[in-house]
This record gives structure tokens, C-alpha cells and sequence, in this order.
């Protein structure tokens, strides 16, 4: 049996475990949750037990995750609970342990709405990669009871891929996604204007077939574009077009990181 399989079958057993009672998934459109969501529906339907699929709407979600967790639960029949949040509130100048107050917020709000449902098991897609990093939002799930099966089976990112693959699920070539806080220096301060303009034009970029895409934003309108290494190429030969797209989503002074893509780089510092 391949090592795919053989995580795939364990993760099979824990949903179904979980599923003997009615849950509800914190779902965004991304890699992790979308797998979760898939497995959890037919564990629940195995069970006879109900999935409530939930969606904190914010300005930090960046729309394409959005659009995704939409598409998705229209694809499976699955009503999905969208819930408008203002995290802005909690996390205006973007606070060192703004992921800490962010996932505080979302999983209180979320636990609001499994009460109401009469669900005691609320279920997130943190995975084992994710304990590695500065995830200071972990603490948040620990504390109010959520629980983390990828996590707790050691699914890194490249074993949910490879599960999504095996069930034959386009999110599997799904590229790195995360809230839309992550492209502003610590101490700035947020606004929906300046989320939507770093979302524009990281889009702008997708749409030119880049893969992993960051618009890092700084004060006053500077933007410092990470894309994979093996890119960096392709992206001065289309130097104008990006420059075109990145200035149309409002942001004045565009730069390109010769180190490339990687997850976390506003925390290097």
C-alpha cells in the first residue's frame, strides 16, 4: 500500500470516528479545508450524522478562496453558512499576535453558530506544517476546543495535496493561500481599501499564469512582488504587464524579491 494511501485510509478513519456525532468544519476555499470538507461529507453521510459546513466572510479572505469554497460546496450539495465578520476591530494596526486575536474571533463566532446548531465538534484544517511556523492563531485554537485532524495525523501540505489528487479534486494544483493581513508589515494599519488593493493585484498577477503570487504592500505605496523562484525569469520578460497590473490595483512604486516565494516573510523580521 503506498504511504498516499495508507495516510489517506488513517484520515478516513479519524473523520468517520468524529462523525459519529454531528460537525461543523471551518471552511475556506483553501487545500487543507477543502479536503477535510470532502472526506467529512461522506463520513457523515457513513454515519447518518449532519456536516455544517462554515465561512467566516471578511475582508482578510482573499476572494478567489471565497469563490472557491462556493463553487466547491455547489459542486457536492452542501449548504455552506457564510458569516460576515469586522476582524478589523480586533486587529486594526496589525499587531504581532493579530493571528492570535483573528482566530480568537472567527472560532468564537463559529462556536456561536454550533451552539445554535446544537454541534459540539467544531474542526479547523491546521496541518503539520503549520505547527513548524509562527502561528501564534494556534494558541486560539487550542484554547476553545477545535479540533485539527491533519494536524494531529502529521498531514503536511504535500500529503493533503496528494490526497486531493488521489480523489481527483482540482484544488490539488491550488496554490498557496493565506489572509490578506499577511502582505502588511507589522504596525500598519489596515484598512478594507488597502486588503483590496493587495488582493487586486496579487489576482492581476494570477491572471498573467504566475503560480504562488505575494504583493507585499509598504508605506506609502510600494509593493515588493514575490513569485517561485523559477519564475523570476518569465516576470522581466513580462516586466511591463506586471507593472501595469499592480499600479492599476493602486500601488505606485512595484519591486521584484530575488529571493522568490516564501510563506511568512513579514515575519523575518
Amino acid at each position: 500500500m503506498s504511504t498516499v494511501q495508507s495516510k489517506y485510509e488513517a484520515l478516513q478513519r479519524r473523520l468517520e470516528e468524529i462523525a459519529k456525532k454531528d460537525c461543523a468544519l471551518a471552511f475556506s476555499g483553501g487545500t487543507d479545508s477543502t479536503l477535510l470538507c470532502c472526506m467529512l461529507k461522506q463520513a457523515a453521510a457513513k454515519q447518518g450524522t449532519e456536516l455544517l459546513v462554515l465561512l467566516a466572510k471578511t475582508a482578510l479572505h482573499p476572494l478567489p478562496d471565497l469563490r472557491d469554497a462556493r463553487e466547491f460546496c455547489a459542486s457536492h450539495d452542501l449548504k455552506l453558512h457564510e458569516i460576515e465578520l469586522n476582524e478589523l476591530e480586533v486587529i486594526e494596526h496589525n499587531p504581532k499576535n493579530r493571528c492570535y486575536l483573528c482566530k480568537r474571533q472567527i472560532f468564537m463566532r463559529l462556536r456561536q453558530i454550533c451552539k445554535e446548531h446544537g454541534v459540539s465538534q467544531l474542526i479547523d484544517g491546521t496541518n503539520a506544517d503549520d505547527l513548524k511556523c509562527y502561528r501564534p492563531g494556534l494558541q486560539a485554537v487550542k484554547e476553545l476546543h477545535v479540533l485539527s485532524p491533519l494536524a494531529d495525523l502529521g498531514f503536511t501540505k504535500a500529503d493533503v495535496r496528494a490526497c486531493l489528487t488521489l480523489l481527483g479534486l482540482k484544488a490539488a494544483e491550488k496554490p498557496s493561500s493565506a489572509c490578506l493581513a499577511t502582505r502588511f508589515p507589522y504596525g500598519t494599519r489596515l484598512t478594507p481599501e488597502k486588503l483590496a488593493m493587495a488582493g487586486k493585484a496579487e489576482e492581476a498577477l494570477r491572471a498573467l499564469h504566475f503560480y504562488n503570487v505575494r504583493v507585499r504592500c509598504y508605506e506609502p505605496s510600494l509593493a515588493r512582488i514575490e513569485l517561485n523562484a523559477d519564475e523570476l525569469p518569465r516576470a522581466l520578460e513580462l516586466k511591463q504587464e506586471i507593472i501595469q497590473a499592480v499600479k492599476a490595483a493602486g500601488l505606485h512604486y512595484v519591486t521584484l524579491d530575488l529571493e522568490g516565494f516564501r510563506s511568512g516573510s513579514m515575519d523575518e523580521i
